[in-house]
Protein backbone atom coordinates (compact mmCIF):
# COMPACT_ATOMS: atom_id res chain seq x y z
CA UNK A 1 0.00 0.00 0.00
CA UNK A 2 1.44 3.34 -1.03
CA UNK A 3 1.95 6.20 1.37
CA UNK A 4 -0.68 8.21 -0.46
CA UNK A 5 -3.23 5.40 -0.12
CA UNK A 6 -2.45 5.03 3.58
CA UNK A 7 -2.87 8.75 4.06
CA UNK A 8 -6.21 8.76 2.26
CA UNK A 9 -7.45 5.78 4.30
CA UNK A 10 -6.40 7.48 7.52
CA UNK A 11 -8.22 10.66 6.55
CA UNK A 12 -11.36 8.68 5.69
CA UNK A 13 -11.27 6.84 9.01
CA UNK A 14 -10.84 10.13 10.85
CA UNK A 15 -13.79 11.56 8.93
CA UNK A 16 -15.95 8.61 9.97
CA UNK A 17 -14.77 8.98 13.56
CA UNK A 18 -15.80 12.63 13.60
CA UNK A 19 -19.29 11.67 12.44
CA UNK A 20 -19.46 9.01 15.15
CA UNK A 21 -18.43 11.54 17.82
CA UNK A 22 -21.26 13.84 16.73
CA UNK A 23 -23.68 10.93 17.06
CA UNK A 24 -22.34 10.21 20.53
CA UNK A 25 -23.09 13.80 21.53
CA UNK A 26 -26.64 13.43 20.22
CA UNK A 27 -27.14 10.24 22.25
CA UNK A 28 -25.67 11.53 25.50
CA UNK A 29 -28.91 13.13 26.85
CA UNK A 30 -30.74 9.82 26.43
CA UNK A 31 -28.39 8.09 28.85
CA UNK A 32 -29.21 10.64 31.54
CA UNK A 33 -32.96 10.88 30.89
CA UNK A 34 -35.54 9.70 33.41
CA UNK A 35 -37.93 6.89 32.54
CA UNK A 36 -40.71 9.41 31.97
CA UNK A 37 -38.62 11.41 29.50
CA UNK A 38 -36.57 8.74 27.75
CA UNK A 39 -38.90 8.26 24.75
CA UNK A 40 -39.03 11.99 24.02
CA UNK A 41 -35.28 12.49 24.51
CA UNK A 42 -34.49 9.45 22.32
CA UNK A 43 -36.74 10.79 19.58
CA UNK A 44 -34.96 14.15 19.59
CA UNK A 45 -31.58 12.41 19.49
CA UNK A 46 -32.59 10.15 16.61
CA UNK A 47 -34.01 13.08 14.66
CA UNK A 48 -30.67 14.90 14.93
CA UNK A 49 -28.90 11.71 13.89
CA UNK A 50 -31.26 11.37 10.93
CA UNK A 51 -30.53 14.93 9.84
CA UNK A 52 -26.78 14.28 10.05
CA UNK A 53 -27.03 10.99 8.12
CA UNK A 54 -29.26 12.54 5.46
CA UNK A 55 -26.69 15.28 4.94
CA UNK A 56 -23.87 12.75 4.66
CA UNK A 57 -25.87 10.60 2.21
CA UNK A 58 -26.10 13.59 -0.12
CA UNK A 59 -22.49 14.58 0.36
CA UNK A 60 -20.83 11.17 -0.05
CA UNK A 61 -20.94 8.72 -2.90
CA UNK A 62 -23.21 5.73 -2.26
CA UNK A 63 -20.30 3.37 -1.70
CA UNK A 64 -18.68 5.72 0.79
CA UNK A 65 -21.94 6.29 2.65
CA UNK A 66 -22.41 2.53 3.05
CA UNK A 67 -18.91 2.37 4.53
CA UNK A 68 -19.84 5.16 6.92
CA UNK A 69 -22.93 3.20 8.00
CA UNK A 70 -20.81 0.12 8.66
CA UNK A 71 -18.37 2.18 10.69
CA UNK A 72 -21.20 3.54 12.84
CA UNK A 73 -22.58 0.02 13.30
CA UNK A 74 -19.24 -1.17 14.63
CA UNK A 75 -19.09 1.66 17.15
CA UNK A 76 -22.74 1.52 18.27
CA UNK A 77 -25.60 -0.94 18.76
CA UNK A 78 -27.38 0.26 15.63
CA UNK A 79 -27.88 -2.09 12.69
CA UNK A 80 -28.41 -1.06 9.07
CA UNK A 81 -32.20 -1.17 9.31
CA UNK A 82 -32.29 1.03 12.39
CA UNK A 83 -29.96 3.58 10.83
CA UNK A 84 -32.18 3.66 7.76
CA UNK A 85 -35.27 4.21 9.91
CA UNK A 86 -33.53 6.98 11.83
CA UNK A 87 -32.64 8.68 8.56
CA UNK A 88 -36.22 8.17 7.36
CA UNK A 89 -37.50 9.85 10.53
CA UNK A 90 -35.82 13.06 9.43
CA UNK A 91 -37.00 12.67 5.84
CA UNK A 92 -40.63 12.34 6.90
CA UNK A 93 -40.45 15.15 9.46
CA UNK A 94 -37.69 17.45 8.14
CA UNK A 95 -38.71 20.50 10.17
CA UNK A 96 -38.77 18.92 13.63
CA UNK A 97 -39.29 15.61 15.39
CA UNK A 98 -42.98 14.57 15.40
CA UNK A 99 -43.41 14.93 19.18
CA UNK A 100 -42.98 18.44 20.59
CA UNK A 101 -43.95 17.53 24.15
CA UNK A 102 -42.71 14.75 26.40
CA UNK A 103 -46.20 13.23 26.81
CA UNK A 104 -46.63 13.06 23.02
CA UNK A 105 -43.58 10.87 22.45
CA UNK A 106 -43.97 7.18 21.64
CA UNK A 107 -41.52 4.34 22.15
CA UNK A 108 -39.10 4.02 19.24
CA UNK A 109 -40.54 0.60 18.35
CA UNK A 110 -43.82 2.36 17.54
CA UNK A 111 -42.15 5.00 15.40
CA UNK A 112 -40.41 2.18 13.54
CA UNK A 113 -43.83 0.79 12.62
CA UNK A 114 -45.18 4.19 11.58
CA UNK A 115 -42.12 4.78 9.40
CA UNK A 116 -43.18 1.84 7.22
CA UNK A 117 -46.17 3.91 6.04
CA UNK A 118 -45.40 5.90 2.90
CA UNK A 119 -48.62 7.96 2.72
CA UNK A 120 -48.10 11.17 4.78
CA UNK A 121 -51.79 11.44 5.74
CA UNK A 122 -51.94 7.82 6.84
CA UNK A 123 -48.69 8.23 8.74
CA UNK A 124 -50.03 11.23 10.66
CA UNK A 125 -53.25 9.34 11.34
CA UNK A 126 -51.47 6.34 12.88
CA UNK A 127 -49.22 8.63 14.89
CA UNK A 128 -52.19 10.55 16.29
CA UNK A 129 -54.20 7.43 17.09
CA UNK A 130 -51.24 5.62 18.66
CA UNK A 131 -50.87 8.54 21.08
CA UNK A 132 -54.55 9.27 21.80
CA UNK A 133 -55.64 5.61 22.04
CA UNK A 134 -52.47 4.41 23.75
CA UNK A 135 -51.98 1.58 21.26
CA UNK A 136 -49.43 -1.10 22.04
CA UNK A 137 -46.79 -1.85 19.40
CA UNK A 138 -48.72 -4.97 18.36
CA UNK A 139 -51.97 -3.03 18.05
CA UNK A 140 -50.26 -0.37 15.95
CA UNK A 141 -48.68 -2.98 13.69
CA UNK A 142 -52.00 -4.74 13.19
CA UNK A 143 -53.79 -1.45 12.50
CA UNK A 144 -51.27 -0.65 9.77
CA UNK A 145 -51.46 -4.14 8.27
CA UNK A 146 -55.26 -3.96 8.21
CA UNK A 147 -55.13 -0.45 6.70
CA UNK A 148 -57.22 1.05 9.47
CA UNK A 149 -56.62 4.49 7.95
CA UNK A 150 -59.00 3.52 5.15
CA UNK A 151 -61.38 1.60 7.42
CA UNK A 152 -61.98 3.42 10.69
CA UNK A 153 -65.22 1.67 11.65
CA UNK A 154 -63.49 -0.55 14.23
CA UNK A 155 -61.46 2.20 15.83
CA UNK A 156 -61.67 2.33 19.63
CA UNK A 157 -62.20 5.60 21.47
CA UNK A 158 -61.71 6.53 25.11
CA UNK A 159 -64.98 7.29 26.88
CA UNK A 160 -66.08 8.28 30.36
CA UNK A 161 -68.05 6.30 32.92
CA UNK A 162 -68.13 2.82 34.37
CA UNK A 163 -68.66 -0.39 32.49
CA UNK A 164 -72.20 -1.64 32.11
CA UNK A 165 -72.64 -5.27 33.06
CA UNK A 166 -74.16 -7.21 30.18
CA UNK A 167 -74.97 -10.58 31.69
CA UNK A 168 -76.01 -13.35 29.36
CA UNK A 169 -76.13 -16.93 30.63
CA UNK A 170 -76.09 -18.13 27.03
CA UNK A 171 -72.59 -16.73 26.53
CA UNK A 172 -71.39 -17.39 30.08
CA UNK A 173 -68.79 -20.09 30.67
CA UNK A 174 -66.46 -21.35 33.36
CA UNK A 175 -62.78 -21.11 32.49
CA UNK A 176 -59.32 -21.77 33.89
CA UNK A 177 -56.78 -18.96 33.58
CA UNK A 178 -53.66 -20.45 32.04
CA UNK A 179 -51.61 -17.28 31.69
CA UNK A 180 -51.91 -13.54 32.12
CA UNK A 181 -50.42 -12.11 28.93
CA UNK A 182 -50.78 -8.49 30.01
CA UNK A 183 -53.22 -6.39 32.00
CA UNK A 184 -56.12 -6.75 29.58
CA UNK A 185 -55.30 -10.00 27.76
CA UNK A 186 -55.42 -13.54 29.17
CA UNK A 187 -55.05 -17.06 27.89
CA UNK A 188 -57.84 -19.24 29.28
CA UNK A 189 -59.10 -22.80 28.94
CA UNK A 190 -62.86 -22.53 28.48
CA UNK A 191 -65.33 -25.26 29.46
CA UNK A 192 -67.81 -25.37 26.57
CA UNK A 193 -69.83 -27.98 28.45
CA UNK A 194 -70.50 -31.53 27.31
CA UNK A 195 -66.88 -32.44 28.11
CA UNK A 196 -65.36 -30.00 25.60
CA UNK A 197 -62.60 -27.51 26.44
CA UNK A 198 -61.01 -24.88 24.22
CA UNK A 199 -57.90 -22.76 24.73
CA UNK A 200 -58.57 -19.14 23.80
CA UNK A 201 -57.02 -15.70 24.15
CA UNK A 202 -59.40 -13.21 25.81
CA UNK A 203 -59.38 -9.43 25.54
CA UNK A 204 -61.13 -7.74 28.46
CA UNK A 205 -64.12 -5.77 27.25
CA UNK A 206 -64.26 -1.99 27.47
CA UNK A 207 -60.77 -1.29 28.82
CA UNK A 208 -57.23 -0.75 27.67
CA UNK A 209 -54.15 -1.21 29.85
CA UNK A 210 -50.72 0.26 29.04
CA UNK A 211 -48.35 -2.06 27.24
CA UNK A 212 -45.81 -4.00 29.30
CA UNK A 213 -42.83 -1.85 28.27
CA UNK A 214 -44.60 1.45 29.01
CA UNK A 215 -42.06 3.81 30.69
CA UNK A 216 -44.55 4.58 33.44
CA UNK A 217 -44.38 0.98 34.63
CA UNK A 218 -48.20 0.82 34.68
CA UNK A 219 -48.25 -1.99 32.12
CA UNK A 220 -46.26 -4.26 34.41
CA UNK A 221 -48.33 -3.15 37.40
CA UNK A 222 -51.57 -3.98 35.57
CA UNK A 223 -50.32 -7.46 34.75
CA UNK A 224 -49.14 -8.02 38.32
CA UNK A 225 -52.51 -6.76 39.61
CA UNK A 226 -54.43 -9.28 37.50
CA UNK A 227 -52.10 -12.11 38.53
CA UNK A 228 -52.56 -11.18 42.17
CA UNK A 229 -56.35 -10.87 41.88
CA UNK A 230 -56.72 -14.25 40.20
CA UNK A 231 -54.15 -16.04 42.35
CA UNK A 232 -55.73 -19.13 43.83
CA UNK A 233 -58.81 -18.89 41.64
CA UNK A 234 -59.13 -22.35 40.10
CA UNK A 235 -62.11 -21.28 38.00
CA UNK A 236 -63.36 -17.89 36.83
CA UNK A 237 -66.62 -17.04 35.11
CA UNK A 238 -66.44 -15.35 31.73
CA UNK A 239 -69.11 -13.62 29.68
CA UNK A 240 -68.06 -13.63 26.04
CA UNK A 241 -69.02 -11.28 23.25
CA UNK A 242 -67.99 -11.06 19.61
CA UNK A 243 -64.33 -11.41 18.69
CA UNK A 244 -62.32 -8.25 18.18
CA UNK A 245 -60.59 -7.27 14.93
CA UNK A 246 -57.55 -9.30 16.00
CA UNK A 247 -59.56 -12.52 16.39
CA UNK A 248 -59.60 -12.54 20.19
CA UNK A 249 -62.75 -13.10 22.22
CA UNK A 250 -63.90 -9.96 24.02
CA UNK A 251 -65.03 -10.89 27.52
CA UNK A 252 -65.89 -9.92 31.07
CA UNK A 253 -64.29 -11.91 33.88
CA UNK A 254 -65.89 -12.54 37.28
CA UNK A 255 -64.23 -14.27 40.23
CA UNK A 256 -64.70 -14.77 43.96
CA UNK A 257 -63.45 -16.79 46.89
CA UNK A 258 -66.94 -16.76 48.42
CA UNK A 259 -69.59 -17.20 45.74
CA UNK A 260 -69.76 -20.33 43.64
CA UNK A 261 -72.91 -20.32 41.53
CA UNK A 262 -73.08 -18.45 38.22
CA UNK A 263 -75.95 -16.25 39.41
CA UNK A 264 -74.20 -15.24 42.65
CA UNK A 265 -70.89 -14.63 40.93
CA UNK A 266 -72.44 -12.42 38.26
CA UNK A 267 -74.39 -10.45 40.86
CA UNK A 268 -71.89 -10.20 43.73
CA UNK A 269 -68.48 -11.41 42.52
CA UNK A 270 -65.48 -9.28 41.59
CA UNK A 271 -65.68 -7.80 38.08
CA UNK A 272 -62.06 -7.83 36.85
CA UNK A 273 -62.55 -5.32 34.03
CA UNK A 274 -63.98 -2.73 36.44
CA UNK A 275 -61.41 -3.42 39.16
CA UNK A 276 -58.62 -2.54 36.73
CA UNK A 277 -60.39 0.74 35.97
CA UNK A 278 -60.95 1.48 39.66
CA UNK A 279 -57.27 0.79 40.40
CA UNK A 280 -56.21 3.35 37.77
CA UNK A 281 -54.46 0.64 35.73
CA UNK A 282 -56.71 0.85 32.65
CA UNK A 283 -58.66 3.35 30.59
CA UNK A 284 -62.27 3.00 29.51
CA UNK A 285 -62.68 2.48 25.77
CA UNK A 286 -65.36 1.55 23.31
CA UNK A 287 -65.27 0.47 19.67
Amino acid sequence: MSQETKQKKSETTQYYENIYKKIELFLEPEREASNAQVDWVRLQSYWKMGKLLEGESKKLKKKEFIKLQKYIQKRTEFNTRKLQRIQQLYRYWPNAAPAKKTQEALAWTKYSEILTVSDPKAREYYLKEAISSDWSCDQLRRAIRQNLFENKSNLKRYVQGKLTKLHSLINTFWAQVMRVIDGDTLLVNIDLRFGTMTLEELRLRGINCPELNDPSGLGQKAKAFVESELKGAVWVLIVTYKTDKFGRYVADIYYSSVYESEEELLAKGHFLNQRLLDAGLAKRVEY
